[in-house]
């Protein structure tokens, strides 16, 4: 019995393995490179599909996926064999890159926790220690992102988005986002109940400064790895542009617009989150100008401290991005009102 038909398989890298053989194999009878039997395969698909909807870790799995863009495991299943595009999976792109998967998942499943592990102690060193966070980490492949995540207890990490980089760019690219989730966790574990219990979260404006400080700090946490190169200035100042036409767009959308602008920051690729990188580079601006511990000091205040910090810095230090208006406004009234 192959390792993906065990009974008690904890893990589902051999099913994402399974399936991309399955592909693998198809495209071989397509080309004539090899002939396979066309019935055995019709038969590998449905025990594939059937195996895929009953895994221990599925039903977990379609949990951690946002309301807004919910599937069953039926359709996730079905959706891994077919040719029609649907945005809700990645399936398509695994298929295009099927061969680079094995490289991909012996990375995350040797390297992944290690990865975690080492992120929470960072994010501990900088947000104070979170007694009994941590996360167990899963793999599954052909989900709508990168990286999910089920309460506080599992981080599902995607191996479709990797197979396209070359296995180092990949490595980085997992550290990336494993440190963005440690910093996450931390933040919500170490720095949220520290603010008024009289914010009402229900102010769109209120939505979007929290949204944006918990995956910017998140993006800090990644930031504080890398480098600075010539682009970097120039990234930096794009991305607070984008943010003047996305901030305007977030307050004048419905609910279930803020949900899809939401994940549209989140899929988007680093330096185009518009949520999270401002945010991550007010706070490396400002620690580099007064040092970290005033910055989480700032964030335990409330949601409008650090932006509040940072319009007047910017004020003071006319070579530092600005703030689109409309987002200054609405901090203010926030600060003067809390």
């Amino acid at each position: 019995m192959p390792d993906w038909q065990q009974p008690h398989q904890t893990s589902f890298s051999p099913l994402c393995l399974a399936v991309a053989s399955y592909h693998q194999k198809m495209a071989q009878l397509l080309t004539n490179e090899v002939q396979w039997d066309e019935k055995q395969l019709q038969k590998e698909r449905i025990l594939l599909q059937n195996a895929m909807i009953e895994h221990p870790l599925t039903a977990r799995y379609v949990e951690s996926i946002d309301p807004q863009f919910s599937f069953r495991p039926t359709e996730w299943a079905v959706a891994a064999f077919s040719l029609d595009e649907d945005v809700r999976f990645h399936w398509l792109h695994l298929r295009r890159f099927v061969e680079k998967l094995p490289q991909v998942t012996t990375l995350v499943d040797e390297r992944g926790s290690s990865f975690l592990k080492a992120a929470f102690a960072e994010a501990d060193q900088l947000l104070g220690a979170s007694p009994g966070v941590s996360m167990e980490l899963q793999t599954v492949c052909g989900g709508p992102w990168a990286i999910s995540r089920l309460q506080e207890s599992t981080i599902f990490i995607d191996l479709s988005w990797f197979v396209s980089q070359p296995i180092e760019k990949a490595k980085e690219s997992v550290k990336q986002l494993l440190t963005e989730e440690a910093f996450k966790a931390a933040f919500r574990a170490r720095v949220m109940p520290q603010w008024p219990s009289t914010l009402n979260h229900s102010e769109p404006v209120m939505q979007y400064l929290v949204a944006a400080l918990e995956a910017g700090t998140g993006a800090y946490g990644a930031l504080r790895t890398l480098g600075e190169d010539a682009s970097f200035e120039t990234e930096e100042r794009e991305i607070f542009r984008v943010l003047e036409n996305k901030y305007a767009e977030w307050m004048a959308a419905s609910e279930q617009g803020r949900a899809q602008l939401l994940w549209e920051s989140q899929t988007a690729d680093f330096w185009s989150r518009f949520m999270a990188m401002p945010v991550a580079l007010m706070m490396r601006r400002l620690a580099r100008q007064y040092g970290e511990p005033v910055v989480v000091d700032l964030l335990r205040q409330d949601p409008s401290a650090l932006f509040m910090a940072y319009i007047e810095a910017e004020n003071r230090i006319l070579s530092w991005p600005r703030l689109p208006v409309d987002l200054a406004a609405d901090v203010k009234k926030m600060w003067l009102g809390k």
